[in-house]
């Protein structure tokens, strides 16, 4: 609930610039933010019916999103909309970009910002 909470009260800070004074606009998130979205990600809420399929699959992600919800609405937007581009990833072989598949359904959070084909 430490990082729920401290997740909700710290804002991400947008950097227009990088130190160089170069263009940058990056977003930096508070570590509890990224211990939370970790959180959602490893208990399935955005691949959960697409790693595990069964008939029940959807009914337990959807038990995942409602605990999520009660520790903090505000990561389960980015994983509800993560959730939402499963099938569209799938359907279209990965969208043209090598592995997408296989990292959307893994399971595994990575906050860094950068390109997908990393």
């Amino acid at each position: 609930r430490l990082h729920a909470s401290e997740a909700c009260s710290t804002k991400p800070q947008l950097q227009h610039y990088d130190s160089q004074g170069f263009l940058t606009n990056s977003v930096t998130y508070s570590p509890s933010y990224h211990s939370m979205m970790s959180l959602g990600i490893s208990s399935g809420h955005a691949n959960l019916p697409y790693a595990y399929p069964g008939p029940s699959s959807n009914l337990e992600r959807g038990m995942v999103s409602y605990l999520m919800n009660q520790l903090d609405a505000g990561v389960c937007c980015p994983l509800v909309m993560t959730f939402a581009s499963v099938s569209v990833v799938i359907d279209n072989g990965g969208c043209g970009v090598e592995g997408l598949e296989e990292k959307v359904v893994s399971g595994i959070y990575d906050g860094g910002d950068k390109p997908l084909e990393e």
